[in-house]
């Protein structure tokens, strides 16, 4: 017990310095940020800072006089779904997400900006995800050990399909606690969506480019501050180069500028400010 104890212990140091550090850490320069702009515009009250802490400590992404935990939400919510799935037996969790989509499906008419309400969607989807890591093993060596053509030719179905159910389906608000029009297809969407990113990652697994581990390592980072990124560069491809016509293009041009502009910043951000990258070990 002692030693099950023990290992719960380093369990929940380990989600706090990889996920609640960096999040409180990014919190603080939103905060920042919305402060200087407020005070800026002449619109400063100390009431909206106060406002915007508490929003942020119980991970409100939003709200429309004061600043919230705004993409964050995703860390907040990984945050508490790690803790909770942490005490729930392995045969209790298909259960306990089949109650998340009961609740899931009333609470998604009300598009509630708050990361809690979301983990009921996001829960049954991190469920699905150790299920596939512990019984998709055997199949992901196997696609491992194929040739680059085939798992291009594998991947192009996930992709196909993630795009057709897309279409039918809608756009999903998840941060709002939505699933687009059908709950079932969103499900279908995120299950293709994601086989077709383990097939990349296993076709990204020779490449050599020396920028990829970086990426890859500095995700949150991204997730951090891409909005500012995001910003910038549709204003420049809407307003400035007229192609809102062009969605899915602009998807494009805007994951791609973001992830060559991030390596710099994730190389800094690890060295020097590990808090937001979750390096930091706050907890030992």
């Amino acid at each position: 017990m002692q030693q099950l104890g023990g290992g719960k212990s380093q369990y929940y140091k380990k989600i706090v310095n990889r996920l609640l550090v960096p999040y409180f850490a990014t919190c603080v320069v939103y905060l920042l940020y919305d402060i200087a702009f407020t005070y800026y515009k002449g619109m400063f009250d100390p009431l909206r800072v106060v406002r915007s802490i508490g929003a942020m400590i119980i991970g409100v992404q939003s709200f429309d006089d004061g600043c919230g935990c705004v993409s964050m939400w995703f860390v907040y919510a990984l945050f508490i779904i790690k803790l909770i799935d942490a005490f729930i037996p392995n045969r209790f969790k298909p259960v306990f997400a089949i109650l998340c989509i009961a609740c899931a499906i009333p609470l998604s008419k009300y598009e509630i900006t708050w990361a809690v309400t979301d983990i009921f969607l996001a829960y049954p989807l991190y469920v699905i995800g150790q299920f596939i890591s512990k019984r998709g093993e055997s199949v992901i060596e196997w696609l491992r050990n194929t040739n680059v053509w085939f798992k291009l030719l594998v991947m192009v179905l996930p992709l196909a399909s993630t795009y057709i159910v897309s279409t039918f389906n809608g756009f999903v608000k998840m941060y709002m606690g939505g699933y687009g029009n059908n709950l079932f297809l969103f499900f279908i969407g995120a299950f293709t969506g994601t086989l077709a990113i383990v097939i990349l990652s296993l076709l990204l697994e020779n490449v050599r480019w020396k920028h990829l581990l970086t990426i890859s390592t500095g995700t949150i980072i991204i997730l951090e501050f891409q909005a500012y990124f995001l910003f910038v560069i549709r204003h420049i491809l809407v307003v400035l180069l007229k192609l809102d016509s062009c969605l899915d293009m602009i998807s494009m041009i805007s994951s791609a500028f973001i992830m060559l502009s991030f390596i710099p910043i994730i190389k800094f951000l690890n060295k020097y400010l590990p808090v937001f990258s979750g390096k930091s070990f706050i907890l030992k």
